[in-house]
């Protein structure tokens, strides 16, 4: 083989990876975005959110219903303070 044949097969050879390079590149390309990072403050924001639009939705059942929640007090012996929810009519 010729150097010239020698090189015009280096030059094909490396228009093919050339070509497999591109390709694969437009296949990472197509990928979805990595998922940031989840840190502690995204996850009480979150669940802060969640109990907000949760009360909102009990407070229509309730209004819907022409009820409400009462919290009644209770002192245990050893002196703490729990309340009691219950469900009333109004």
């Amino acid at each position: 083989m010729s150097l010239n044949g020698e090189i015009a097969d280096l030059i094909k050879g490396n228009e093919n990876i050339a070509q497999e390079r591109d390709q694969l590149q437009g296949e990472v390309d197509k990928q979805p975005a990595p998922m940031p990072a989840i840190t502690k403050e995204a996850i009480e924001a979150f669940k802060r959110q969640r109990a907000i639009e949760c009360g909102e939705k009990l407070q229509a059942l309730l209004d819907e219903y022409d009820c409400s929640l009462v919290a009644m007090p209770q002192f245990t012996a050893d002196g703490r303070i729990v309340a009691q929810v219950q469900l009333v009519a109004k």
